[in-house]
């Protein structure tokens, strides 16, 4: 894979708890793992959005992350660029991804109204009409739509799996979408927290995103799905 050339908050907290380990809806947990405070410049990353060409050099200056150490959940959160995806996930109730083996992964986990987490399935995805008209899809009615529906397309089969992968130089941990023309590569910035870059076959420019790892990663996993009643 080749380098790009172009130039150019956390939600509030809701009560923890888990249910069932195999077919469940899981509830939020919503603590982070404790850690080092985040740096600086990602600190300041989180506020204002900076140059494409300024996060790659963030990007760049990371150290390689291990396909175990991606291993648990995370809380997920964009980190702006001027990319024509910025902030929509998190406008759609975006929560963060789960990786619980290397073939047994949810990239896209996001939240009812009920608190509850379900995955959805990345087929059904419209990727390219949201990129080229992501403002179509903040409105008032489509964030509402989904947020009140957007579990009807949920899925409870592995959507992405985990591979070693080089990009720019390093060889690092990356997530392969099964169904998208898309790679998240991984770079770590501290003991809890991973830089991600989501690579897409015609995208312009990447875009970028933070994850921090939950505190109770490690514990039984769980299968994410639409098993719990109506929002």
């Amino acid at each position: 894979m080749t380098g790009y050339i172009r130039i150019d908050g956390w939600h509030p907290a809701m009560a923890s708890g888990r249910q069932t380990r195999d077919y469940g809806v899981a509830e939020i947990s919503d603590a982070p793992a404790s850690g080092p405070a985040a740096p600086a410049w990602l600190a300041e990353w989180e506020d204002h959005a900076i140059s494409t060409r300024l996060a790659l050099g963030h990007f760049d200056g990371l150290e390689a992350v291990e396909e175990a150490g991606m291993l648990g959940r995370w809380r997920g959160r964009d980190l702006p660029t001027g990319h024509p995806l910025d902030g929509v996930l998190e406008a759609l109730s975006w929560y963060g991804k789960d990786f619980r083996s290397s073939e047994d992964v949810d990239p896209l986990l996001f939240r009812r109204r009920s608190g509850k987490l379900f995955a959805l399935d990345p087929a059904r995805i419209p990727l390219r009409r949201l990129q080229r008209h992501p403002r179509l899809w903040l409105g008032p009615i489509p964030v509402q739509l989904f947020r009140r529906f957007g579990h009807l397309l949920s899925t409870r089969r592995p959507a992405a799996r985990l591979r070693s992968l080089a990009f720019r130089g390093v060889v690092s941990a990356a997530m392969v979408y099964d169904s998208l023309p898309v790679i998240d590569c991984f770079r770590r910035i501290d003991a809890v927290r991973v830089l991600g870059l989501m690579d897409m076959r015609g995208m312009e420019q990447p875009f970028f995103f933070l994850l921090r790892r939950e505190a109770d990663a490690g514990t039984a996993p769980i299968r994410y799905g639409d098993a719990g009643p109506a929002i």
